[in-house]
């Protein structure tokens, strides 16, 4: 066999940030610039991403942040031997914001996290508001979490309509993703007017809650079509499940269909745990204690898997596991099931708003550690860090990515030793699954017999 020549396994957000970054890194001070870029990849600093120096601020264009994979597979005839993970992402890009102030820093997290840059804002705003003291109010935390569930749906609607048509060979539907999004972007107006909920304790909601509940439904309609088609097909059954996947033209349906059959039905089972924990205390008790657990993460020394089959409890998917094992078809449709609970989620947190005004805490501290996390389409995010009068000494982070694709994780057993006629494929399929935020390449060879 020869080596099979070098594909992307899934388009990602991460290909369509290639844009100008956001002002407030141009806005940066010298001093702070002198801090970061030490940190920041040597390739970013050398230009291969646009970057470039321009008097006192760093102009970065055409940045892309996130990195990539790189998966080798080793076959055996048919067998799949070996699996191995190379990672490029600049999962140290954090310490780039020591030395930086609070507010300076919730400004960058972003731009230093491109994707989903909500969540890991907000992940940032959390810790940084325990380490101080000072805590939102209700209904800015619930305002919060609201703008974070609307970049979810944001997220999987490029999921099945970009990623997911690449891989079903239909044509990628950009048209729905800009709709979604330009529906979806006026939401921080809505709960927040002209306030910037980046800063810590918030502020007060502006409290057009009718029309953020308007942008919702619009959106995820959009998100059902893609889903499910022009059909009101309803997947409250494994039965009904099975038909839609047996009859519907979606990328959704025809994946699914692909994953059903056998011995594709088998690829992704493992025996490791699955992370279920999302209490801050917990994540910030790792990240403080050992610096290279946002490389490598575990629970008790094994690697866990993350992401909605690992934590959504839906009669459907219990079911289906029930009657087709834990393998792709299980996965991909607790994605699927994920992705149509969000806007009903959204709502009711938008609903919740107006019934939890409350009084932000004042900062009491100056000085201290804390630990934030927040939800994406593929698990929990979280970050930690430590203050000292007023500016950040340490600063660490730990994503989804690095659970779902560590070096003997969840992928990495859900391939090796597996027999399939077409393992470039299977290791496509695991990935659409497991959905890393990154560009993924997979290379295939032939190995010894072993």
């Amino acid at each position: 066999m020869q080596p099979a020549t070098v594909q992307p396994a899934i388009h990602s957000e991460a290909r369509v940030y290639h844009q100008h970054l956001s002002p407030e890194l141009c806005q940066c001070t010298e001093p702070i610039l002198a801090a970061m870029l030490p940190h920041v990849p040597e390739v970013w600093q050398k230009g291969a991403y646009g970057m470039e120096l321009n008097g006192p601020a760093t102009k970065a264009r055409h940045a892309d942040m996130a990195g990539g994979l790189g998966i080798e597979l080793t076959l055996a005839e048919t067998a799949v031997v070996s699996v191995e993970i190379h990672s490029s992402r600049p999962v140290g890009t954090a310490r780039a914001l020591c030395g930086c102030t609070l507010d300076e820093a919730l400004r960058l997290l972003s731009t230093l996290f491109p994707v989903c840059g909500t969540a890991q804002t907000l992940a940032g705003l959390a810790a940084a508001e325990t380490a101080t003291g000072r805590i939102a109010a209700p209904a800015v935390h619930h305002a919060r979490r609201s703008l974070v569930v609307s970049e979810m749906l944001t997220s999987q609607v490029w999921r099945f309509a970009v990623d997911w048509h690449a891989l079903a060979d239909l044509p990628v539907d950009l048209t729905v993703v800009k709709s979604v999004r330009d529906t979806l972007a006026g939401l921080a107006h809505d709960l927040f007017g002209e306030v910037d909920w980046r800063h810590p304790g918030g502020g007060e909601t502006a409290g057009r809650i009718g029309q953020a509940i308007d942008r919702v439904n619009r959106a995820g309609r959009s998100l059902r079509r893609q889903i499910l088609g022009p059909a009101t097909a309803s997947l409250d059954s494994v039965d009904a499940v099975e038909l839609w996947a047996a009859q519907g033209e979606t990328a959704a349906a025809l994946l699914v269909r692909e994953a059903l059959a056998p011995p594709m039905r088998t690829v992704g089972t493992h025996g490791l745990p699955m992370l279920s924990k999302t209490d801050p205390q917990w994540f910030g008790a790792h990240l403080e204690g050992d610096p290279l657990f946002g490389v490598a993460p575990s629970v008790d020394g094994l690697p866990a898997e993350t992401g909605p089959f690992a934590t959504l409890h839906h009669p459907v998917l219990q079911e289906a596991r029930h009657r087709w094992g834990d393998g792709l078809p299980a996965r991909l449709l607790a994605a699927v099931l994920d992705a149509l609970l969000l806007p009903g989620r959204l709502n009711g947190l938008l609903s919740e708003i107006p019934a939890r005004p409350g009084v932000p805490s004042a900062a009491l501290k100056s000085q201290g550690s804390g630990c934030g996390v927040a939800d994406t389409i593929r698990g929990p995010v979280a970050h930690w860090l430590r203050l000292e009068d007023d500016r950040i000494i340490d600063y660490r982070t730990v994503a989804p990515t690095e659970w779902n694709f560590h070096p003997n994780g969840v992928f990495v057993h859900g391939l090796k030793r597996r027999t399939v006629a077409d393992a470039h494929r299977a290791g496509q399929l695991l990935v659409a699954a497991l959905n890393p935020c990154v560009p993924t390449t997979i290379r295939v060879r032939s190995g010894p017999i072993t």
